[in-house]
């Protein structure tokens, strides 16, 4: 719940309790920096044009060394990304995460966001 806790706060301490020091993101977008490091740019450039993001765990599953979560990201689009300047609108969006977990944290991540519904909703 520490990863969960930083993607809905953005503090960095929460990505550092819950990743271990050679995490490895198995799918990340391109350009995305390797390990913690990739995940922590991604975080503040995010909030940068979502800066009021709220990120809702909406279940878990843990089976063995594996946790799934499906989280709801939801704030307003106010920044800038790309050539779309947001001016406001409501963005609410489903995210599901799959981890590998060893002593308590996590090791590898798989995730796959909704970036359809996003993207409709800041156009």
């Amino acid at each position: 719940m520490n990863y969960a806790k930083f993607w809905n706060t953005g503090e960095e301490v929460y990505a550092h309790k819950a990743l271990l020091a050679n995490f490895k993101d198995m799918t990340p977008p391109e350009g995305r920096k390797e390990g913690i490091k990739g995940v922590l740019e991604a975080s503040q450039s995010f909030r940068k044009i979502v800066p009021n993001l709220h990120v809702e765990v909406e279940h878990l599953l843990i089976a063995g060394d594996f946790a799934t979560i499906r989280y709801r990201f939801k704030g307003n689009f106010n920044g800038k990304m790309g050539e779309v300047a947001g001016q406001g609108q409501v963005v609410d969006f489903p995210a599901v995460d799959i981890y590998e977990i060893h002593d308590g944290k996590i090791t590898k991540n798989w995730h796959l966001e909704d970036y359809n519904t996003f993207f409709s909703q800041v156009k």
